[in-house]
């Protein structure tokens, strides 16, 4: 079951991922993201320090949403990743895109 918590920091709105982000959760990830779209949000921390599983349908999510966060002169950073989440990101090499800090006190 995949959980999404918000809390602001900084100038960015940070959401806690826990759980696992698979094909059933996806969807329900999708639409927060694309919420926070619609409140012109786009300076997003995805703190992952709990997700403990992302399939492909999560990774596209996420990919879809920096595009489009992208598009608006904002930024998506991912911080805490689980370290499974860190060796996903570096064996897709989005980590090279998307900008990965170890902890929310890093973020501009």
């Amino acid at each position: 079951m995949l959980k999404i918590k918000s809390e602001k920091f900084k100038k960015y709105l940070i959401l806690k991922v826990s759980g696992e982000a698979t094909n059933d959760s996806s969807f329900e990830f999708s639409k927060k993201l694309e919420e926070l779209a619609q409140e012109k949000c786009y300076f997003i921390g995805l703190e992952l320090s709990e997700l403990t599983y992302i399939d492909s349908y999560g990774l596209g999510v996420i990919i879809f949403f920096w595009k489009s966060v992208e598009a608006h002169q904002g930024k998506l950073v991912i911080v805490n990743p689980h370290p499974f989440i860190i060796d996903l990101l570096n064996n897709t090499k989005l980590n090279r895109i998307i900008p990965v800090l170890p902890k929310k006190e890093d973020l501009e």
